[in-house]
């Protein structure tokens, strides 16, 4: 074969046009074995761990344009773990420079590459308000958007999987959307128009669309994300709303203690409302649902703090106080577990504050004394 003399050559007339095609051949192959002395996941490991650095000086901006580049190169872009790795790192960085665009990116790339698993939304639900001090960040259009079109996008897949008639969809679609409509979002945009045209059940999505999506089997809706909705449509102060997803969340998981305890809660936040059909019924059903989660918490010292928060929210104190007592009597957790939930100092708290309303003021310092002091 011809050597190969650069690519300038033409300019230094050291090759002749007759040439050029074995030139051409020669380039490439001597490309390929340039870059294939480095193996793409030292490529992929090198990348990242730039990513890291410049987050770490105060540089995510240009680190979330490194993983833009890197995600769109073709080695990359076809390669799914990879890509994945590269979306980690996205949502990683984004935590650190405390960018939430960049953890939204990443977190919605993971529930759409894998619509039909749970993980993706779990990842989804734990970061989506990472670096959010306001609620209402957390129910932002752009959320309440994007978890709208996946769950038209579910509801079409299990309808066309189980051919579901679309009049009984569209009622229970309508009841939603009235609710939808008196969230305290954006009053300027809660015209009836701008929920429904985002909201409307597909009536099928096409074969191949679904086999492309690997979601053949794919007979109900997915729990995770239900509930998710349904913890927006709580802080969007939406009772109603949130109870009804919470219920189709439900019905698919019924062992689910976190679904249960939120369907529990949603529907005693409705009975509290101004207006309400059968405010002693749905206090009944949320109570039900509570203690259906304590049951399948084996009333251990998180549910009992649920059951006495409950009666507390209801204002049914010296029913209250008895589970509060509960968790205190209950033993303390253990100093290792210090990044879990510690019902055992709010429960002293909020029993301190149901004495202190109570004209006990000597029992409410002792317990502060005993359980809150420092």
């Amino acid at each position: 074969s011809l050597r190969y003399t650069g690519f300038y050559a033409f300019r230094k007339g050291k090759v002749k046009n007759r040439d050029t095609d074995n030139l051409n051949e020669e380039a490439h192959s001597m490309a390929n074995r340039l870059r294939t002395r480095i193996p793409m996941n030292k490529w992929l490991r090198m990348i990242m761990r730039y990513a890291y650095v410049l987050t770490t000086f105060k540089r995510s901006l240009e680190a979330y344009n490194v993983l833009l580049k890197a995600i769109s190169a073709n080695v990359f872009y076809h390669d799914n773990p990879k890509k994945q790795a590269l979306y980690l790192t996205m949502i990683g960085c984004g935590m650190i420079g405390k960018r939430g665009t960049m953890v939204q990116e990443g977190a919605r790339w993971l529930c759409n590459y894998r619509q039909h698993k749970n993980d993706g939304f779990r990842i989804y639900a734990a970061l989506v308000d990472s670096g959010y001090k306001d609620p209402t960040m957390y129910v932002s259009q752009n959320q309440l958007k994007y978890l709208t079109r996946m769950v038209r996008l579910m509801d079409a897949m299990v309808g066309n999987k189980n051919k579901e008639n679309e009049g009984n969809n569209r009622e229970q679609i309508r009841l939603l959307n009235e609710e939808i409509l008196a969230m305290n979002i954006d009053p300027a945009a809660a015209s009836e128009n701008y929920y429904t045209r985002y909201y409307h059940t597909p009536t099928a999505v096409p074969p191949p669309i679904v086999k492309k999506m690997n979601v053949e089997g794919l007979s109900s809706l997915n729990p995770i994300l239900l509930c998710l909705y349904g913890h927006m449509m709580t802080l969007s102060r939406s009772a109603v709303a949130a109870s009804l997803f919470h219920m189709r969340a439900y019905a698919v998981a019924p062992k689910d203690r976190l679904n249960t305890l939120s369907l529990g809660i949603s529907l005693l936040h409705t009975a509290i409302q101004r207006k309400s059909d059968d405010r002693h019924m749905q206090i009944v059903q949320g109570m039900m649902f509570i203690y259906e989660y304590a049951k399948l918490s084996g009333h251990n010292q998180e549910s009992e703090y649920n059951i006495g928060r409950a009666f507390h929210l209801l204002g049914l104190t010296h029913l209250a106080v008895t589970h509060y007592e509960k968790v205190l009597c209950m033993p303390a957790p253990s100093k290792a577990a210090t990044r879990q939930p510690k019902p055992f100092d709010k429960a002293a708290y909020n029993l301190h504050l149901i004495y202190i309303t109570s004209g006990s003021l000597s029992l409410a310092q002792i317990l502060l004394q005993k359980y809150c002091a420092v």
